[in-house]
């Protein structure tokens, strides 16, 4: 019995010493060291930063970009952050027009080595302003012409992003903060450009006014916008039509006016440079966001009190006043030419 107990306790010595054994060794699996530098590892930290509220008047500019060098970013205290200045909602941008886009950045910690930073525009149309642009602390700027073959429409916003890394053998950090545009901005054309044929207006002295009611006007039953225009047109000597007044639309309830020029007999007997006594108007409406010319008809208040104060209806006549009841475009409109680049 005592020597079955001996060999017994020899095989649990024998056992012990073989599991701390392989418990070092890691059962043939080389040892691994965990570096001294394990602890710095980072992952991604994205830095959320306030906006504000609202937004500035975006001004056209003609001044350059800005091209400070970075000044060495360092930690001014306060959470990191950048903010959209303008446009950064609300604004309209005209095509072929030069805008300046502003932004703010503040408190940039001083570990990165490394600074990319960029401006894009979203929305309605997609595309980066600038990239990796010399990066400045505090307010900055670029100047960004509208290309004339961008497309319209309500819908864009900016972003700004900057990112900040940190790169060695083992270590990666980086830190990402960006803002966009508090609420969309419009780019639409321009709104001093009629169109080609509508270039010169004559104001020969006799003339006759059209008023134009804010509920009247529209183009295939659809009320036009702000920024249409609205013309008529006389016969000129060789039979073409020529433009003998007009008005921009301005929408939001307002009643407009057109003065329609008259032939000066006295000044140019030879040559007919506008309305003729009796002579009927002829109107189109040019549709800006769609740069097509709309022949249109109208229809004139003769009697009550609407009417009160006309002198005439569709036909020119000397110091005539017509006040219009409904005016109407209609068919699919006639392609105007592209904007000069």
């Amino acid at each position: 019995m005592k020597k079955e107990i001996a060999v017994l306790l020899s095989l649990v010595v024998l056992f012990v010493v073989t599991f701390m054994s392989c418990a070092k060794t890691g059962m043939g699996v080389d040892e691994w060291n965990e570096p001294a530098s394990l602890s710095s590892l980072s992952k991604s930290t994205l830095v959320t930063e306030p906006t504000i509220p609202g937004g500035l008047a975006v001004e056209p500019s003609t001044g350059s970009t800005s091209t400070e060098p970075a000044t060495g970013p360092a930690m001014t205290g306060g959470p990191v952050s950048v903010i959209i200045l303008s446009p950064n909602g609300g604004e309209e941008l005209e095509i072929g027009k030069t805008y300046r886009i502003r932004w703010n950045i503040a408190n940039l910690p001083s570990w990165p080595t490394e600074w990319t930073f960029s401006v894009s525009l979203e929305g309605d149309e997609r595309g980066t302003i600038i990239m990796n642009r010399p990066l400045v602390e505090n307010n900055d700027y670029v100047d960004w012409k509208v290309p004339v073959n961008f497309s319209t429409g309500s819908h864009f916003k900016l972003k700004v992003k900057v990112v900040g890394s940190s790169r060695s053998e083992v270590t990666v950090n980086y830190i990402d903060f960006s803002d966009d545009s508090d609420s969309p901005f419009s780019i639409i054309f321009p709104l001093t450009h009629p169109p080609s044929i509508w270039n010169s207006v004559i104001k020969t002295g006799p003339n006759h006014t059209i008023a134009i009611p804010a509920y009247s006007p529209s183009i295939n039953g659809i009320p036009l916008e702000s920024g249409d225009y609205i013309g008529v047109f006389y016969r000129a000597g060789d039979g073409g039509l020529k433009i003998g007044g007009f008005s921009r639309w301005d929408g939001n309830g307002k009643n407009i006016a057109i003065t329609a020029w008259g032939d000066n007999v006295v000044t140019t007997p030879d040559v007919k440079d506008g309305f003729a006594q009796d002579e009927q108007f002829v109107w189109k409406i040019w549709k800006r966001s769609e740069q097509k010319i709309y022949d249109a008809a109208a229809s004139f208040e003769t009697a009550g009190a609407m009417a009160e104060g006309a002198t005439a209806a569709g036909k020119w006549k000397l110091n005539g006043l017509s006040i219009v009841c409904s005016l109407d475009g209609s068919g699919a409109g006639i392609k105007e030419r592209q904007l000069n680049k």
